[in-house]
C-alpha cells in the first residue's frame, strides 16, 4: 500500500468536516483513540512533507507545524554538519523512539560503533539527528537517530546512506502494519457510510479514488481510470457548468473547502444525487495544486424530497385549481358548518352581499347578511333554512331576497344543500345567483311594447289568424301605408309578387320547429315602388295563451344596390368592364368538366400586348388605361357569345373559345385579333401602335385542367414572344425552353430562401389627416448576384404555383415580427406591420401556429402583426375562412381585406367576418379625379366599409389631389408613393415624410 494513500484518506477525514465518520458510525471509545493516533501521524507527516527539497552541503530549513514545533521546541531547526545537530532533550523525543529503535535493529556492529548509537533500551540521548529519506528527488520523511555525543561529518554521512538502505525495511515493518490496521478500518468505514473519498492532483490531474467511490457509481476499483475525466465526463449536463463555475471560484478566491450537490451517471445508465465535501490545497504562490475530499450518496434523501416536494405542489395546485374555479363562478357559493356557521364564501358571494370573505368567516347568515322572505319577512334565525337542511338533510330552494350591507335587497334564486361525510352530514352548503337581470327582463318586454312606436325600423304583429293587429310608424314610413290601412288585412298587401314562393315556405317552416325567422323579401309600397325588405319574424305566446307573430322589417334596397354593384366589380374587370381573372378562370373550369362530359374540343388563348409597357411608362397610366380599354373593346368585339374574354391583368388578356370543329377556326380567330390590336390608336389626340402576341393550346391534347392548359398557354406565349411578337404559337411538346427557364427561376428562388437572399421593404400606411404613420406593408422584394432586380411580379406567381410561398410567406411573417421587436428594443412605436397572406399559405399551412409561434418569439403584442387576406381565399374556403379568420383574431391579430374588389366580393363574407379594415385595389383609386364611375365606386366602399365599422386604406395614393379627394369622401388612411415608396429597413425613415414617424 502507498503510503500517500495512507496520507490521503488520513487528510481527507481529518479535513472533511472532521466528523465524516459521524454521519454513517456511532462514534465508540476505539473510534475516538484511533483517531487520536491519526491525528499524531498527520501532524509528523506534515513536518516530514514541508521540509525543503533544496539540498546544499546537507543544509536544510524546516518550518515545522504547531504539533511538531511542541516536540522538537522550535519552529525552525537547522540541520548542518558544521553546526553539529540540534540538542533535543531527551524527554521531549518520546513520540521519535519507535523510528529510533527500528534503525538500530537494522544497523550492523560496524555501522553502530560508527554512529555511536546508544544501546537499545539506553534512555538517555543528548543529540537528535534528523535524516531525510529521498524518494523521486522529495523529501517524503525524516529518520531520527538519537546521539550519546554531537556527530562528526562523516557520521552524518554515513547515516544519510544508511537511512535510505533501511527506509523500506521499516516500512514494511512497522509502517505497513499500522497503515494496513488503519485503512482496513477506514475502508470500512466509509464503505458501511456510502462514502467515496477522492485525492485530486491538479498539476498531473491524476485522481485517485476509492473503492466506495467506484461502487457508488456500480464499477470496481480497478474499472475506474485515475484521471479527472473519469468524473467530469459522468456529471449531469445540467450541473456541468454549475460545477465548474464553483470550482472556479473556489479557486480564484484561494477557497479552502470546495461543497456542491451534483448528479453523476451510474453504471446502468441513470443518474445518483451525491454531496461533494473536499478541502483545497494551494502551494507557496497560492496556485491550487490539490483537491481532496469525498463523495456522499444522497440518492435516497434526494428522491424523498423530490416526492415530498411533488405531492406538496399537487395538493397545492389541487387547491389553487378549487379557489379558482369557485372564484370564477358566477354564482354566490357559502359552505356553513353545523352549528350554520360559515366557514367559505366565494368572490361572488362576497360581491352580491357587500361582505368581504373575512368578515363572514365564523358567523350566521342572519348575524351577518340575513335574507329575507319575498313577502319582506326577515327569517329569523330559528327557522332559518340552513339550520332546517342541518337537521333534516333534505335540499332545500326557492327565489328569496338578500340584504346587503347597504340595506338593499337583491333578489336571488338559492339552493341549501346537506354535506355528507360517509352519509353523515358534516355542514351544508347555498349557491345562490342574482336574478335582478331577469326581472328586468320581464319589465323590458312590457317597457319594449310601450316604446316600440318610436323605433325607426318598421315592426308588424300579427295573430294565429296571420292578420295584422298592430304596426309602429316605422312601418308606416317605409311602406306609406298608415295602421288603419292595413290592421284586419294579411301581409300579403305588401307583396310584390317577385319572391320566390320557396322563401315563403321556408319562413313558415323555421317558425314552426325554431319560432324564428329571417331573410329577404322584395315587397311593394303604396306607391307602387318595389323594395328589398330585410324581415325578422319571431314567434310569442302571451301570458293567455295566444300566438303572435312579431315581424321586424327593414328598407335594404340602396345596400342591396351596393352588393351588386361589388358583386359585379368582383366578377369584371373595373377597367375594361369585361370578366376579371377570377370570373374568367371559374367560368373556364365549369366549362372544361363540361366539356369532358359531352366530348368537345376548346382551345384557351393567353394574349399579351407588345410595346404596352413603353406606353405606359412614356405617355402615362391615363394613356396606358385608354389603350387597355380600347383594346379590350376590340378583342371583346371579335368572340361569340359563347366565348369568354377576360383582362388577367395589366396587358395580359385570355380568351376562352368552347365548341369550334377545327383548329383552323381558332387559327383564324388568332390572325384576326393581331390584326385588329396592331390597328393605330387615338389616345387623347396622340397616335399610338401596338402588337398582340397569343400563346395557344387546346383541349384535351395539351391540357385535361385549367390549370394544365394555362401552362401550355404561357409555355406557347413565351415562344411567340421569343419569335419576334405580332405572331401566335400553339404549344408542343418541343416547347421546352420556357419551362427550363421556369424550373430554373424555381430552383433560384428557393436558394434564395435557402441563402436568405430576399428581404422586406416596407411601404407606410398613413393617416392623411395628421401625417401620421399608422403601420407598414412588408413587401418581398429579390436581388440576384447575377440577375439584378427580381420583380415580384415573377417570382411571387411562380412561388404560388410551386407550393414556396407558405415558406415565404412564413418568412415575411417571421421577419416582420423581427422588425417590430427591434422598432420597440429602440423606444420606437411603428404601430404594425402588415404582412400578405396568400390563398394557398391559408389554406395549406397552420397559420394560427405559426401567428403565434412568432409572437412568443419575439414577445411582441399581436396587434403589431396585420395580415392582408385576400378574397378568393373567403369564397374557395368559406367555412375555413371563418375558423381561421376567427382563431386570429382570437390571437389579438388585426385583418384586413387585400385588394378589395378585385376578386370577387360579398357583403355577406364580409358583415361575418372579423376583418379591421379594407384596403381599396390602387386601380380604383388612380381614376377618382376625372373618372365618375370609379369616383361612385370607392365612395361606395368607403360608404360600406363605414356602415361595418371597417377602416379603409386607399392604395396607390400618388398625387395630393388624390388625398385630398379621398379625404373628402371620407377615407382616412392612404398607402401610396406620395407617403413613401417600398424601401429597406436601414433607409426607411430616412424619407423626407417618414424622417419623424417613429
Amino acid at each position: 500500500m502507498d503510503y500517500n494513500i495512507v496520507y490521503l484518506i488520513l487528510t481527507t477525514l481529518l479535513i472533511v468536516a472532521g466528523g465524516l465518520f459521524l454521519y454513517s458510525l456511532k462514534v465508540n471509545d476505539q473510534s475516538k483513540e484511533l483517531n487520536v493516533n491519526y491525528q499524531n501521524a498527520l501532524s509528523a507527516l506534515d513536518s516530514i512533507i514541508s521540509i525543503s527539497d533544496q539540498v546544499d552541503d546537507l543544509t536544510f530549513l524546516k518550518k515545522c507545524l504547531d504539533e511538531v514545533s511542541s516536540i522538537y521546541g522550535s519552529n525552525q531547526i537547522w540541520i548542518n554538519y558544521s553546526h553539529n545537530s540540534t540538542l533535543i532533550l531527551d524527554e521531549k523525543c518520546k513520540g521519535l523512539e519507535l523510528d529510533n529503535e527500528l534503525l538500530i535493529s537494522k544497523v550492523i556492529k560496524s555501522q553502530r560503533e560508527l554512529l555511536q548509537l546508544p544501546d537499545k533500551g539506553e534512555k538517555r540521548s543528548n543529540y537528535l539527528l534528523l535524516l531525510p529519506i529521498l524518494h523521486n528527488d522529495d523529501v517524503t520523511t525524516i529518520i531520527t537517530i538519537k546521539l550519546r555525543d554531537a556527530p562528526s561529518p562523516d557520521q552524518v554521512a554515513t547515516a544519510m546512506a544508511l537511512a535510505n538502505a533501511v527506509w523500506q525495511g521499516m516500512r514494511k515493518k512497522h509502517r505497513n502494519k499500522k497503515i494496513f490496521e488503519n485503512e482496513t478500518f477506514l475502508a470500512a468505514a466509509t464503505k458501511k457510510g456510502n462514502v467515496g473519498l477522492f485525492d485530486w492532483n491538479l498539476l498531473t490531474d491524476v485522481v485517485i479514488y476509492s473503492s466506495v467511490w467506484a461502487e457508488q457509481l456500480g464499477y470496481k476499483k480497478e474499472q475506474i481510470e485515475t484521471h479527472y475525466q473519469e468524473w467530469a465526463s459522468r456529471l449531469h449536463a445540467d450541473d456541468t457548468e454549475r460545477f465548474n463555475n464553483q470550482l472556479t471560484r473556489c479557486f480564484t478566491k484561494g477557497a479552502e473547502h470546495f461543497l456542491l450537490e451534483h448528479r453523476l451517471l451510474h453504471k446502468r445508465g441513470h443518474y445518483i444525487w451525491v454531496k461533494a465535501q473536499a478541502s483545497i490545497f494551494y502551494d507557496s504562490s497560492g496556485r491550487a495544486i490539490r483537491v481532496m475530499g469525498a463523495h456522499i450518496d444522497i440518492s435516497e434523501s434526494k428522491a424523498v424530497a423530490n416526492q415530498l416536494t411533488k405531492e406538496k405542489d399537487q395538493a397545492n395546485k389541487l387547491a389553487t385549481r378549487n379557489d379558482t374555479i369557485l372564484s370564477t363562478i358566477s354564482d354566490g357559493i357559502i359552505e356553513f358548518n353545523m352549528d350554520a356557521q360559515q366557514v367559505y364564501s366565494n368572490k361572488a358571494a362576497s360581491q352580491m352581499l357587500g361582505f368581504s370573505s373575512k368578515d363572514m368567516l365564523g358567523k350566521t347568515a342572519v348575524s351577518t347578511w340575513q335574507y329575507a322572505h319575498p313577502v319582506g319577512e326577515v327569517c329569523c334565525e330559528d327557522d332559518c333554512d340552513i339550520k332546517m337542511v342541518l337537521r333534516t338533510g333534505e335540499p332545500i330552494s326557492g327565489d328569496d331576497w338578500f340584504i346587503r350591507t347597504d340595506d338593499t335587497f337583491i333578489p336571488v334564486h338559492r339552493k341549501i344543500a346537506p354535506i355528507l361525510n360517509d352519509g353523515k352530514i358534516t355542514g351544508a352548503v347555498m349557491s345562490f345567483y342574482d336574478i335582478s337581470k331577469q326581472m328586468e327582463d320581464e319589465r323590458s318586454i312590457k317597457l319594449s311594447a310601450a316604446v316600440y312606436e318610436n323605433t325607426a325600423e318598421g315592426i308588424m304583429i300579427t295573430d294565429s289568424d296571420n292578420k295584422i293587429v298592430s304596426v309602429n310608424k316605422g312601418f308606416e314610413e317605409i311602406t306609406g301605408y298608415s295602421s288603419s290601412e292595413v290592421i284586419g288585412n294579411a301581409p300579403k298587401v305588401l307583396s310584390s309578387g317577385k319572391t320566390d314562393p320557396f322563401i315563403y315556405d321556408d319562413m313558415w317552416h323555421s317558425l314552426q320547429k325554431k319560432g324564428y325567422w329571417k331573410g329577404e323579401v322584395e315587397n311593394r309600397k303604396k306607391n307602387g315602388s318595389v323594395y328589398t325588405e330585410l324581415l325578422s319574424i319571431t314567434t310569442l305566446i302571451d301570458d293567455f295563451g295566444e300566438l303572435y307573430y312579431i315581424g321586424v322589417l327593414n328598407d335594404v334596397s340602396q345596400e342591396k344596390r351596393t352588393q351588386e354593384q361589388l358583386i359585379e366589380l368582383a366578377n369584371h374587370d373595373r377597367l375594361t368592364g369585361i370578366p376579371n381573372k377570377f370570373f374568367f378562370e371559374s367560368i373556364v373550369s365549369h366549362l372544361l368538366s363540361r366539356e369532358k362530359r359531352r366530348n368537345r374540343k376548346s382551345a384557351l388563348l393567353y394574349l399579351d400586348m407588345d410595346r404596352f409597357k413603353n406606353i405606359n411608362d412614356s405617355m402615362g397610366h391615363d394613356y396606358g388605361d385608354k389603350l387597355i380599354i380600347e383594346c379590350a373593346s376590340r378583342l371583346n368585339s371579335q368572340v361569340r357569345d359563347m366565348d369568354y374574354c377576360a383582362r388577367l391583368g395589366g396587358d395580359e388578356f385570355a380568351i376562352f373559345v368552347d365548341d369550334f370543329e377545327t383548329e383552323d377556326e381558332v387559327f383564324a380567330l388568332a390572325n384576326r385579333l393581331i390584326s385588329m390590336i396592331s390597328e393605330p390608336y387615338n389616345l387623347h389626340g396622340c397616335t399610338a401602335h401596338v402588337g398582340l402576341s397569343i400563346g395557344v393550346s387546346f383541349y384535351p391534347q395539351d391540357g385535361q385542367s385549367l390549370d394544365e392548359l394555362k401552362v401550355a398557354s404561357d409555355a406557347a406565349l413565351y415562344r411567340a414572344k421569343a419569335d419576334g411578337r405580332g405572331v401566335y404559337r400553339t404549344y408542343s411538346t418541343e416547347m421546352s425552353y420556357m419551362a427550363k427557364e421556369r424550373h430554373e427561376l424555381e430552383n433560384l428562388l428557393r436558394e434564395a430562401m435557402d441563402n436568405d437572399d430576399l428581404e422586406l421593404h416596407y411601404q407606410p400606411q398613413v393617416e392623411m389627416a395628421t401625417g401620421k404613420v399608422l403601420g407598414y406593408e412588408a413587401l418581398a422584394r429579390w436581388t440576384h448576384s447575377e440577375r439584378g432586380v427580381i420583380s415580384p411580379v415573377d417570382f411571387i406567381p411562380l412561388a404560388e404555383e410551386t407550393g414556396l410561398i407558405i415558406a415565404l410567406g412564413q418568412w415575411a411573417l417571421d421577419e416582420a415580427a423581427s422588425q417590430i421587436r427591434e422598432w420597440l428594443d429602440n423606444d420606437m412605436a411603428p404601430g404594425y406591420i402588415a404582412v400578405n397572406i396568400s390563398a394557398l399559405q391559408l389554406a395549406r399551412s397552420d397559420l394560427v401556429t405559426d401567428v403565434k409561434g412568432v409572437v412568443n418569439k419575439y414577445k411582441i403584442p399581436p396587434s403589431s402583426i396585420e395580415l392582408e387576406i385576400t378574397e378568393s381565399f373567403m369564397v374557395h374556403n368559406p367555412q375555413k375562412a371563418a375558423d381561421v379568420l376567427n382563431q386570429l383574431k382570437a390571437l389579438g391579430v388585426r385583418l384586413s381585406i387585400d385588394d378589395f374588389g378585385t376578386g370577387f366580393s360579398s357583403l355577406g363574407y364580409i358583415k361575418n367576418l372579423p376583418f379591421d379594415c379594407i384596403k381599396i385595389d390602387q386601380s380604383f383609386v388612380k381614376g377618382i379625379i376625372d373618372n365618375k364611375s370609379d369616383r361612385s365606386l370607392v365612395t361606395a366602399i368607403i360608404a360600406m366599409s363605414e356602415g361595418l365599422g371597417l377602416d379603409v386604406i386607399a392604395e396607390g395614393v400618388e398625387t395630393e389631389e388624390h388625398a385630398e379627394l379621398l379625404k373628402r369622401y371620407g377615407c382616412r388612411i392612404a398607402q401610396g408613393w406620395l407617403y413613401g415608396r417600398p424601401t429597406p429597413r436601414e433607409e426607411l425613415f430616412k424619407q423626407p415624410r417618414l424622417s419623424n414617424a417613429c
